[in-house]
C-alpha cells in the first residue's frame, strides 16, 4: 500500500519557514520606510499634485499616453486571462502532438489535464490576490490620496468596515498593483526567461497609480507584498498537488517528487 508523502522532506519545511519569518520582517520594514515617504513620492511623482484645473488637465494628458495605457492594462486582469489562455492552448497543442508539457501534473491527481496547470496558476494567482486586495481595501476603509487631501488631511480613513457598504475612492491595497505583481510572481514561476519583463512592467503599473494620484506609495508596496504571499500559498498548493514536482519540469524523467529525492540521498 502506497503511503503519500508531504511534497518537501522537514528540514527544508523547517528552511522554508524561517525564510518566510525573515521575509516577512524585512517586509515590515519596508512598509514603514514606504509610510514615512508617502508624502514625498506623492509631491514628486503624482501630476495631480499642483492641485486645482492645472491637475485634471495633467491626469488626463497622463492618462492619454500609450505608455501610459499598456503599464496600467498588467493590473487590468482580463489581461493576464489572454495570456492563461494563450498558456492552455499552447500547452493543449503539445499534448496532442505527444510531447510532454512544461508542467507536468501528478498522474494521480490531474490527469490528462496537463494543458491546465500554467493556466491555471496564473489565473489562481491573480484573481486571488486582485479578491484580497479588493477586500482588505474595504476592511481598511483608506481613502485615496485625491479624496484624503482634499479634505485637509494627508490620511484619512473611513469607519472599519464600512467599506464593506460603499466602496469608492478607497486605495489600500492598490488591486491593480496586486494584479500586476501576482501575475508577474506567477510568470517568474511559469516562464523563468521572462522574469526581468515581467517585473518591470509590475513596477510600471504601480508608477501609473503613483503617477496618476491614485494611490500612495504604501498603496502599491502593501500590494506587492500580498501578491507574494497569495502567489506562495498557490505555488505551494500547486506542488502538493503534483507530487512536489516543480512547475518548470520540463521532461518526465525530472518528474520525480522532492521527497523521494530527498529519501534516496539520504539512503546513499
Amino acid at each position: 500500500m502506497t503511503t503519500l508523502q508531504p511534497p518537501y522532506p522537514d528540514h527544508l519545511t523547517r528552511r522554508s519557514r524561517e525564510r518566510t519569518i525573515r521575509i516577512v520582517l524585512w517586509w515590515l520594514i519596508g512598509f514603514v520606510v514606504a509610510l514615512a515617504w508617502d508624502k514625498a513620492a506623492y509631491n514628486a511623482l503624482a501630476v495631480t499634485a499642483v492641485g486645482g484645473e492645472a491637475a485634471h488637465h495633467a491626469k488626463a494628458s497622463l492618462e492619454a499616453r500609450d505608455w501610459y495605457r499598456l503599464l496600467r492594462i498588467t493590473g487590468y486582469l482580463p489581461t493576464w486571462f489572454c495570456v492563461a489562455t494563450i498558456f492552455f492552448l499552447t500547452d493543449r497543442a503539445r499534448a496532442s502532438r505527444g510531447l510532454p508539457p512544461p508542467l507536468l501534473p501528478h498522474a494521480d491527481t490531474w490527469p490528462n489535464r496537463a494543458g491546465l496547470r500554467r493556466a491555471a496558476l496564473l489565473l489562481l494567482c491573480t484573481i486571488g490576490s486582485g479578491a484580497a486586495a479588493e477586500l482588505i481595501k474595504l476592511i481598511i476603509g483608506r481613502v485615496r490620496p485625491g479624496a484624503s487631501i482634499g479634505s485637509g488631511l494627508w490620511y484619512d480613513f473611513r469607519l472599519p468596515l464600512s467599506g464593506l457598504l460603499t466602496g469608492a475612492d478607497l486605495g489600500f491595497p492598490s488591486s491593480h498593483a496586486a494584479v500586476a505583481f501576482a501575475a508577474a510572481f506567477a510568470m517568474t514561476t511559469l516562464l523563468r526567461p521572462a522574469r526581468p519583463v515581467v517585473l518591470a512592467l509590475a513596477i510600471g503599473c504601480a508608477y501609473t497609480r503613483l503617477a496618476a494620484g491614485a494611490h500612495f506609495l504604501s498603496d502599491v508596496y502593501a500590494a506587492a507584498g500580498l501578491s507574494y504571499a497569495v502567489c506562495a500559498w498557490f505555488r505551494r498548493l500547486d506542488a502538493r498537488n503534483n507530487a512536489g514536482t516543480h512547475p518548470l519540469l520540463t521532461s518526465h524523467a525530472d518528474a520525480r517528487p522532492a521527497n523521494q529525492s530527498f529519501t534516496a540521498h539520504h539512503h546513499q
